[in-house]
């Protein structure tokens, strides 16, 4: 994580910068579906402590960070850049989620 975030930060101009973390909690579409995400196979015990200390440097580093109970991430970034994609030139986002593919246009990358 933090490669890629040095990395990111060396070699691009970064203007603005945000986030985005699931809540860990129970989600609204389990609600519509409850067998959501089933088959997922569980985060690995070793990675949760990762995930505090991440929080906890990004806060230290005064990072803005956006987690909402029942909200996946990658809700709250599709939402962050169809909200803010007139005001910029470009919008890159970082992510493996291939959910955010129905994001991208032709300032959203």
């Amino acid at each position: 994580f933090w490669r890629m975030l040095f990395k990111l930060l060396t070699d691009e101009t970064v203007s603005h910068i945000a986030f985005t973390f699931d809540p860990g909690t129970r989600l609204e579409r389990n609600d519509l579906y409850e067998a959501y995400k089933a088959q997922r196979k569980p985060m690995p015990e070793d990675l949760k402590p990762q995930i505090q200390k991440i929080h906890e440097m990004l806060a230290a580093l005064e990072f803005p960070m956006y987690k909402i109970n029942g909200i996946e991430a990658d809700d709250i970034i599709g939402s962050l850049c169809k909200k803010f994609a007139k005001d910029f030139d470009e919008i890159i986002i970082l992510s493996s989620d291939k959910d955010l593919y129905q994001v991208l246009d032709k300032n959203i990358h």
